[in-house]
């Protein structure tokens, strides 16, 4: 039997993920070869596109930026999975909760969303609701391109180097 005391405090401290060394072993597997030659999204783009979903999406807790690569400009829905919210702003990809917004489209209508407000508006019936606001801080991370670009920008981080074509 475990007891607290006895427990690794490095577990879920974030302490394994703090060094450089995280960071290098990140940069490296992203730009493996096999990525570059590889368009590992491919299939899930055609999936989606197949299904032909319109407004009705099931998300779960992917990476937005999968969402993003689809030329999507936002996800507006019910609900979202905390996981996914943070790796959509991470990337850029401004995402929010509405509840009840799955009643104010149909198929092929537009939307207009302020993030700052929450409000959501139906272009092409004029109806409107108010979902959660977006905190400045996040929407400085997403106008900034994602966290990489504003830690770069700020200097917090190096530069990444030019990604190899």
């Amino acid at each position: 039997m475990a007891r607290m005391d006895d427990r690794d405090d490095t577990v879920g401290s974030g302490e394994a993920t703090a060094g450089s060394e995280y960071a290098e072993r990140l940069t490296r597997l992203e730009t493996a070869r096999w990525k570059q030659l590889l368009d590992v999204q491919r299939p899930y783009r055609w999936n989606l596109k197949r299904l032909n979903l319109g407004c009705t999406l099931d998300v779960g807790c992917g990476i937005g930026r999968n969402l993003k690569n689809l030329g999507l400009a936002c996800l507006v829905a019910e609900s979202i999975n905390g996981l996914f919210y943070r790796n959509a702003v991470n990337f850029a990809f401004p995402a929010t909760e509405c509840p009840g917004i799955g009643a104010l489209f149909e198929e092929g209508e537009t939307a207009e969303v302020d993030f700052e407000t929450g409000h959501v508006t139906n272009v092409t019936t004029g109806k409107s609701i108010r979902g959660k606001t977006t905190p400045p801080q996040l929407l400085k991370i997403i106008a900034a391109g994602g966290i990489f670009d504003l830690l770069e920008q700020e200097g917090a981080i190096a530069p990444r180097a030019p990604a190899v074509t």
